[in-house]
């Protein structure tokens, strides 16, 4: 049995809430993201409104991977403030489910009722290229772990974890910026190691188009909270089940560096979309 994760991070999402105040006043947040590898290169130092490092929210821990801040930060796009979880946590880094959830606790706790996940993922689909953005439209939970059963089965199902209205609209507003995404299924596996021929195969045959360590837990315990998520993969490189390819993190974080700009049209349009009241 794990700690509830609403109550492991009640604390947190209180210091954290107090410490915004300090800067936003009444306004609260409307939206916030967990960034994944690489994606806090879409933003500029200069944009950050405030900035708390997670050594200043309790039992907090850092985060251990290359390309992971280890801060919230607040952003204010369109009209519409975002909080960005920095840094997220694995479940192959050793931690337990109560951690690896703690970005969408502690957004739950603050009243926040929209959460954007992001990620770095291998491309399984025929199509992909390095630098996609692809949003994912349904997942695959591969992990052999589940969400903490304090839900009833009802909230706890895969199915409609993703918000299928906010992502049409995100679509549409990429498409009216002439940004093109995809859109797709996604795995997560628990990782550390990169897939194998093999597992690549299994993926393929199991309908996913990306593949990564992370998101589907979360979005499921966001829908099991009553959140609404949309999530999307940065596509840092492409997967063969024909010949063997290495691949290393810092290519990952190069790739993402490299679709910044892509990554950067869906987060505004995932803001906001915000506005439509999904």
């Amino acid at each position: 049995m794990i700690d509830d994760p609403l109550l492991r991070w009640h604390s947190a999402a209180t210091i954290l809430q107090a410490r915004l105040a300090r800067v936003l006043g009444l306004r609260r947040l409307d939206i916030t993201m967990i960034a994944g590898s690489g994606v806090m290169e879409a933003f500029g130092k200069a944009e950050w409104i405030a900035e708390i490092p997670y050594r200043d929210l309790p039992d907090m821990p850092e985060p251990s991977v290359v390309g992971h801040a280890h801060v919230f930060r607040v952003i204010e796009l369109q009209g519409v403030l975002m909080g960005l979880f920095g840094g997220r946590y694995h479940v192959y880094e050793g931690h337990d489910l109560s951690v690896v959830l703690a970005p969408v606790a502690i957004s739950h706790l603050m009243n926040v009722d929209h959460i954007l996940i992001s990620n770095a993922a291998g491309g399984l689909h025929p199509r992909s290229r390095v630098g996609d953005v692809l949003l994912i439209s349904d997942v695959l939970n591969a992990t052999m772990h589940t969400i903490p059963p304090c839900f009833p089965p009802s909230r706890r199902k895969n199915s409609s974890v993703i918000n299928q209205f906010w992502t049409s609209n995100i679509v549409r507003m990429c498409a009216e910026r002439r940004t093109q995404v995809q859109c797709g299924t996604y795995v997560q596996v628990t990782g550390p190691s990169y897939e194998t021929r093999a597992e690549i195969r299994m993926a393929r045959r199991m309908g996913a188009d990306a593949i990564g360590m992370s998101t589907v837990l979360e979005a499921q315990y966001a829908h099991a909270l009553g959140m609404s998520a949309v999530a999307c993969s940065m596509i840092t490189n492409t997967l063969s089940d024909t010949k063997r390819t290495h691949v290393s993190h810092s290519e990952v974080l190069d790739a993402a560096r490299q679709a910044r700009t892509s990554m950067r049209t869906v987060i505004e349009a995932a803001a906001e979309s915000v506005s439509l009241r999904i």
